[in-house]
């Protein structure tokens, strides 16, 4: 009787003469670090790994791949892991602990964005007030909603854009 192949067994056989290139090989082990790295950054957000495992994972990375800049693979996935509106702490804090980073620029920034929202939405909210006002609709329970103008939206992304810009700045460098 005839052997049945699985799938695996035919794809295996028809790639067996091929190899990766050195640009494959090096693109494939930068998956797998930043893999890696962005697990370990979730499990110390879900505290389940502490600053200090991360530091030891960080030193056998580094001694596993020798060839890739782990440390800065870190920071960098760590910078870019900071949003506006999330739950930023521990990606400082690993930034502090662990990396021995100055993280004031990064302070700043997500300080910046934030106090440019906050008037933007001030101004926004006065402005959607006093033209409700206008249409003879007033007192003390009307609040516009400043979230679902579109010009809040427009100038969010706008903020947001630039914000992620210059993130990606301090990441780099």
């Amino acid at each position: 009787m005839a052997e049945i192949k699985s799938t695996l067994d035919l794809m295996l056989e028809k790639t067996r003469h091929m190899t990766l290139s050195d640009e494959e090989k090096k693109e494939l082990l930068l998956k797998e670090i930043n893999g890696k790295i962005k697990g370990w950054i979730q499990k110390f957000r879900d505290r389940r790994l502490t600053a200090e495992e991360i530091r030891t994972e960080l030193n056998r990375a580094r001694q596993d791949y020798a060839s890739a800049e782990v440390i800065k693979l870190f920071k960098k996935s760590l910078i870019r892991s900071i949003e506006p509106d999330g739950d930023n702490a521990p990606a400082f804090d690993l930034l502090e602990r662990v990396l021995g980073e100055d993280t004031s620029r990064m302070s700043l920034l997500l300080d910046t964005f934030n106090r440019e929202m906050e008037q933007e939405k001030k101004r926004i909210a006065d402005q959607r007030g006093r033209q409700l006002s206008e249409q003879g609709i007033s007192g003390s329970a009307v609040v516009p909603n400043h979230v679902k103008d579109g010009e809040w939206t427009t100038a969010f992304a706008g903020r947001l854009a630039v914000f992620t810009e210059k993130r990606t700045l301090i990441a780099d460098s």
